[in-house]
């Protein structure tokens, strides 16, 4: 119940008392006129002798009650008042009280408001100060990593130069803290190992390289370079790794289409001097070597059986391949040489047909018997 509510029942109380009042009072004042005319008495001639005038008792009692009635209900809205106005002081005692509260309940909101803004402003400086920890500690390793490779440019490297004396050795460069890394050396040549080739062999100790700006393990192979990321231990660049030979059947088909067909008696793939090549031989016995890795072919020996056929066999494959097959296999195969039965001195150039004859400049042909 608020304050409004309270004063408006305290006046309604009042102005029922009031209206109260004034009937009682009015009433009242209708019977003591009646109660003096009934006991009027009327003069004589002769005075009478005097009298005490009372009211009736039937009236007195009347007025009695009404008094009584009249005490009582002034007495109970004087009552009802009191509680009225009693409630009316609760009603602002409790709205004093929800006030303070409400007051308190602000004052702590704005304080755990305040408290919050505050831890928020401390973590982000905390992140703050972490970014910068960490931006330092990224910037010296990279300075370490600067000075690690820049002693490793500026380290003398050992010339085999003849001359009557050695020349003293300059002074070691100044010791530098070299980062720390999770592959080591060892696993690093042993990831290189690996992926390499089959047969590769390790012909120095591994060392740490910037690799498109990663720090990285070079690993230097027989066969080729392996980089190693030396954080992760992961395969950057493989320069080591077996070459993709060409099937069988593509060997067939640059022999085949080499000698202008035939039919392929076997296959065999061979290892010369390092160099993988498939052997392609016919039903006739010619050879046809073929590189495993481009498909080319390097080298051919063409049995014939009649020097016209040798001829102009040597005519055509010396004027359609006489470029690459002359220039290819005398330098790879033949290595300027000749080969008994049927001749082959390879230099590389132009074929020329003679009768039963097939030069090559740098290589002959000649047609007849090939002795194995």
């Amino acid at each position: 119940m608020n304050q409004r509510s309270a004063l408006m029942i305290a006046a309604a109380l009042t102005a029922f008392v009031l209206v109260l009042v004034g009937g009682l009072a009015s009433r009242l004042s209708t019977f003591a006129s009646l109660g003096t005319t009934a006991t009027v008495v009327v003069p004589t001639d002769a005075p009478p002798p005097t009298a005490i005038v009372s009211l009736d008792p039937t009236v007195e009692a009347i007025v009695k009650e009404r008094e009584t009635a009249y005490q009582q209900a002034l007495a109970e809205a004087n009552n009802r008042l009191s509680q009225a106005n009693s409630q009316i002081s609760q009603a602002n005692g409790q709205i004093s009280t929800l006030e303070q509260s409400r007051q308190q309940i602000a004052d702590q909101f704005n304080q755990s408001q305040a408290a919050q803004d505050a831890a928020q402003v401390a973590a982000q400086d905390a992140v703050n100060q972490a970014a910068a920890q960490a931006a330092q500690a990224q910037a010296q390793v990279v300075h370490a990593q600067a000075q690690a490779q820049a002693a490793r440019v500026a380290a003398p490297v050992a010339v085999s130069v003849p001359a009557p004396a050695p020349a003293p050795a300059p002074a070691p460069a100044a010791a530098v803290a070299a980062p720390t890394y999770a592959i080591s050396p060892d696993q690093a040549a042993g990831i290189a190992l690996g992926v390499a080739a089959p047969g590769a062999n390790l012909t120095k100790t591994p060392e740490v390289v910037n690799f498109e700006g990663t720090p990285a393990y070079e690993v230097v192979l027989d066969k080729g370079n392996v980089y190693v990321n030396a954080q992760t231990g992961a395969v950057m660049a493989n320069g080591a790794a077996a070459p993709q030979l060409v099937s069988q059947d593509q060997a067939i088909q640059s022999a085949q289409a080499y000698i202008g067909g035939g039919t392929v008696k076997s296959v065999n793939l061979q290892d010369d001097n390092g160099a993988k090549t498939y052997q392609v031989q016919f039903d006739d016995d010619s050879k046809v070597y073929v590189d495993a890795v481009t498909g080319v072919v390097v080298y051919a020996e063409i049995r014939t059986n009649t020097s016209q056929n040798a001829g102009s066999s040597g005519g055509s494959s010396g004027g359609s391949s006489g470029g690459s097959s002359g220039g290819s296999s005398g330098g790879s195969s033949s290595g300027g040489g000749e080969r008994e039965g049927g001749e082959n001195k390879s230099e590389g150039g132009e074929h020329k047909s003679e009768g039963g004859e097939h030069k090559s400049e740098g290589g002959e042909h000649k047609g007849g018997e090939h002795d194995d």
